[in-house]
């Protein structure tokens, strides 16, 4: 800084840094320049030459994620999510495992995959997401600690929260049809204008939930007594 001051380099009001260590902070990431890099060669470039640029760049790419990362996907997941879903400029929407592989591996950089139908998120998930407004029909979420994410208005129909901490989460104006609840920490959590028809709630706490008598008849199974011992909110 005293450096920059002497060179007589202009400050950065918020972050209080100089200019030129502003802009390190907005670097270009390692993804965003294997991307830009790809959509300048694919417009020219023959088939054959698309296929090998793919490969390579889909095979150094985990070499530099964090072995030990929390949550760090498979190698060959994480190369099948780069090679035939983010790389090629034509196939760049992500769905399932392999968007969550790619999210993963890149968290600083890349944002939670809107599609996440069918997803295993409760053998990837290490950090807070952002759930509103996804695609979650059929993802497992199990046994996971939620009680800090927010699922307004995602669509999660048939989705597994079993087991899961569910404690005064906003779901509002969520589609959790189908959805599994067995063994589920609900209380408190907020269900006004969701769509919970068959969903399965046997052995889960629902005291103080917001949801309407109707909605509540519509779902199936019985729930624990409030304050019982066995309460999975314990």
């Amino acid at each position: 800084m005293a450096q920059a001051a002497k060179r007589g380099e202009g400050f950065d009001v918020e972050s209080r840094l100089p200019v030129s260590a502003s802009e390190m902070k907005s670097a270009v990431t390692w993804l965003a320049l294997v991307l830009a890099y790809i959509d300048m060669k694919w417009p020219h470039a023959a088939a054959k030459t698309r296929d090998s640029l793919t490969d390579a760049l889909a095979t150094v790419t985990p070499a530099l994620v964090d072995q030990n990362a929390p949550g760090r996907a498979d190698d060959l997941i994480l190369r099948e999510a780069l090679r035939q879903y983010a790389l090629p400029p034509a196939s760049r929407q992500l769905a399932g495992a392999t968007a969550l592989a790619l999210f993963w591996a890149t968290p600083h950089e890349a944002p939670v995959p809107r599609d996440l139908r069918g997803a295993d998120i409760s053998q990837t998930m290490a950090t807070r997401m952002d759930f509103r407004g996804r695609q979650l029909a059929g993802a497992r979420l199990t046994g996971l600690d939620l009680r800090h994410e927010d699922f307004a208005g995602a669509s999660a129909a048939g989705a597994s929260f079993k087991g899961a901490r569910l404690d005064r989460v906003n779901l509002r104006g969520t589609d959790l049809s189908g959805a599994d609840f067995n063994g589920a920490c609900l209380r408190g959590a907020d269900l006004s204008g969701a769509v919970v028809t068959g969903s399965r709630i046997d052995g889960a706490d629902l005291t103080d939930v917001v949801l309407t008598d109707s909605a509540r008849k519509s779902m199936i199974g019985t729930p624990i007594a409030p304050k019982a011992a066995s309460s999975p909110c314990r």
